[in-house]
């Protein structure tokens, strides 16, 4: 399987980005490994939540948790600590720009995924 991806960058396989391994890493990235880091405990949920409070209450979880994670991804930057190629970079960085790409698609309300039209 494939993602999607426009522009100039490189298609990555969700196969490569499971296979990119880090020297003296255990883990390899696109896997849910948890042992570094948990999730935001979980609120309880109002009986009435409105769709706005739930928007407000999931947001404020999931968008902590994906900057706590990607910190973590930045640290695999640091090459005292790691042993990584250029090719095996890039394709971190690939797979991440392409995920916000879609996130700001989802947030725009864009309808065209792929193709033209006027």
């Amino acid at each position: 399987m494939s993602r999607k991806h426009k522009g100039s960058e490189p298609p990555v396989s969700d196969e490569a980005v499971n296979s990119v391994a880090v020297a003296g890493d255990p883990g390899t990235v696109g896997t849910d490994d948890t042992r570094e880091y948990q999730d935001e405990p979980r609120e309880p949920v109002p009986p009435a939540e409105s769709k706005a409070d739930k928007f407000r209450r999931l947001a404020n979880r999931r968008v902590n948790n994906a900057l706590k994670t990607i910190r973590y991804v930045r640290n695999l930057g640091n090459r005292a600590t790691y042993e990584y190629t250029e090719q095996q970079a890039q394709m971190i960085l690939a797979v991440l720009t392409d995920e916000v790409r879609m996130v700001k698609e989802a947030f725009a309300g864009d309808e065209r995924k792929d193709g033209f039209s006027l």
